[in-house]
C-alpha cells in the first residue's frame, strides 16, 4: 500500500512539473558579421575578376556564399549590391547587408596588376598558378 502511494506520488510530482524546453542563443559579434560580410565581398571581386562576365560572376558566387551560412549559428542577413564597377584592371562594387540589428554597406574596390601568369598541371591534376 505504501509503494503504492510512492508510486502515485512521483507519478503526479512529473506530471506537474514545468516542461522546460532548450534554446539555442546564437551569439556573433558585430565585429564579426561585419568580417563574414567584408570577407564573402572582396572573394567575390577576386573570383569575378578572373571570369568572362564579372558581374554575373560576382552575384553568382555572393549568392552561393550566403547559401552556405547557416542560421544556426548566426544570423543570415539579406543582401541587395548596390553597383558594380569593372574597367581595364579594376573592380568595384557596393553591397548592403540587412542584418536583425541594422543595414551594414560594405564597399570594395579591387585592383591587380598581373605582371606574368604561367599556368600548368601538376601531376595530380591541381591547377598550378605560379607566376
Amino acid at each position: 500500500m505504501m509503494a503504492y502511494l510512492i508510486a502515485i506520488l512521483l507519478v503526479a510530482s512529473f506530471a506537474v512539473m514545468p516542461q522546460f524546453s532548450i534554446i539555442t542563443i546564437k551569439e556573433i559579434s558585430y565585429e564579426m558579421a561585419h568580417v563574414v560580410d567584408y570577407w564573402m565581398v572582396v572573394n567575390g571581386l577576386i573570383y569575378a575578376s578572373r571570369q568572362g562576365d564579372p558581374e554575373s560572376a560576382f552575384e553568382e558566387f555572393l549568392a552561393e556564399e550566403m547559401d552556405m551560412l547557416d542560421e544556426r549559428v548566426m544570423d543570415v542577413p539579406s543582401y541587395e549590391v548596390l553597383g558594380i564597377s569593372v574597367s581595364n584592371s579594376a573592380l568595384s562594387t557596393r553591397v548592403r547587408f540587412r542584418h536583425e540589428w541594422g543595414l551594414y554597406d560594405v564597399e570594395v574596390f579591387l585592383w591587380a596588376l598581373v605582371k606574368r601568369e604561367k599556368r600548368g598541371v601538376l601531376p595530380r591534376g591541381i591547377p598550378d598558378h605560379q607566376g
